[in-house]
């Protein structure tokens, strides 16, 4: 007898196990037995409307509306109070209803390319949330209880019309990755500094002009975007980001790079392209844990011979500078796996640089005068029909 209950229960949980991973793709078909819907995807359907009987899905759990034409969420959505995951983009939503608070359980909400200016103050309540896109969009101001969202992991804010943070949003202790490119910043929002795991953060394409002091307080930063804003100068606090894995600095009218990020130990990919460089920055040689190097679209007319401190390179472009030489120490760069030197005005690559046992790929286009022993030719059309 314990033996038949024991595989009944067995069976049972099969069965609802079973029921939960189904997928509706039909809303008149979930609606015919709503308590058993847990997950339904109704993306690409042309919806215009979500219809208030979508709140008879008590038990559901995913719900993925993107890809449609939806102006707004009904406020029966609020009525979902075991929805854990929400896709909603792509559509043409204006406006979400106050309801939208109710959703406790909410762990991931998509809102992505969409028409949002502003958000309802009850967002602040979906206490589970921890990862919320809300890029592309026309949102002007965040709700001044942002900072409720403890449990926020990721945020994504990209493309939006954002020039200010507030301040509570200082207090998301958890959160370790915050998008905020093309926006209206024109000064860094003092309120990141405070963010004590913050590892991501990606302001490129903003008009902040001044590098701040503050930036040098999160100390946890692991990757920062800064590219496309018109920071003339750094500041010497950079030296504090020892954590920075990745560090972009292109488009902006940087003079020259501070001495300090040559203390950034641990940095393996540095973007300094189209800053209009002349000289190569030799704090760079400081950085031994360096694996790709971006230089391009800068007027650098020669790499220094002891290029080879960055013993563990693997890629560096040089594209689209003035370079006549390289000197011919860049083949003791062993771990070298891609070269582009496409745009300059070399006559001559060094002889055995072709012979680096671990190079994949070189670019040499657009150099005029570039005359190439045999062996360098073979090795070129080798990898490029390789390419392709």
């Amino acid at each position: 007898m314990k033996k038949f209950i024991f595989i009944l229960i067995c069976l049972q949980n099969l069965c609802l196990y079973a029921q939960k991973n189904k997928v509706y793709t039909s809303l008149k078909e979930a609606l015919k037995h709503p308590q058993d819907v847990y997950k339904l995807d109704l993306s690409y359907s042309r919806i215009k409307k979500l219809p208030d009987d979508i709140g008879r899905l008590i038990n559901l759990e995913e719900l993925n509306i993107a890809q449609n034409k939806i102006s707004s969420l009904p406020e029966v959505i609020g009525k979902l109070t075991n929805l854990t995951f929400i896709h909603a983009n792509y559509n043409n939503i204006n406006r979400l209803p106050e309801s939208i608070g109710n959703l406790t359980k909410l762990k991931t909400l998509n809102l992505s390319h969409n028409n949002l200016v502003y958000l309802p103050n009850s967002i602040c309540y979906m206490s589970s949330l921890r990862e919320l896109d809300l890029s592309i969009n026309k949102i002007v101001k965040l709700p001044d209880n942002f900072g409720l969202l403890t449990n926020l992991f990721w945020l994504e804010l990209g493309n939006n019309r954002l020039n200010s943070l507030p301040m509570s949003l200082s207090g998301l202790s958890k959160l370790e990755g915050i998008v905020l490119n093309i926006n209206k910043f024109t000064l860094f929002p003092k309120e990141l500094s405070y963010l004590t795991n913050l590892k991501t953060l990606n302001l490129s394409r903003n008009k902040i002009t001044i590098f701040p002091d503050e930036l040098g307080l999160i100390k946890t930063l692991v990757r920062l975007d800064l590219q496309e804003n018109g920071i003339k100068e750094l500041t010497p606090e950079i030296k504090r980001l020892k954590s920075l894995d990745y560090l972009n600095l292109s488009f902006n009218p940087l003079l020259n790079i501070d001495e300090k990020i040559g203390e950034l130990s641990e940095l393996k990919d540095l973007e300094i392209a189209f800053l209009e460089l002349t000289i190569f920055p030799e704090t760079i040689l400081r950085l031994h844990n360096l694996e790709r190097l971006n230089l391009g679209y800068n007027k650098l007319t020669t790499l220094p011979e002891s290029i080879t401190r960055l013993s563990n390179l693997k890629e560096i472009y040089m594209n689209e500078n003035e370079l006549n030489s390289l000197p011919e120490t860049m083949v003791e760069l062993s771990l070298l796996v891609k070269i582009d030197l496409e745009g300059n005005k070399l006559k001559k690559i060094p002889q055995n640089l072709t012979q680096i046992p671990s190079l994949k790929y070189i670019n040499v286009a657009r150099n005029k005068s570039l005359v190439l022993t045999s062996e360098q030719k073979r090795f070129i059309k080798k990898r490029d029909e390789e390419v392709y």
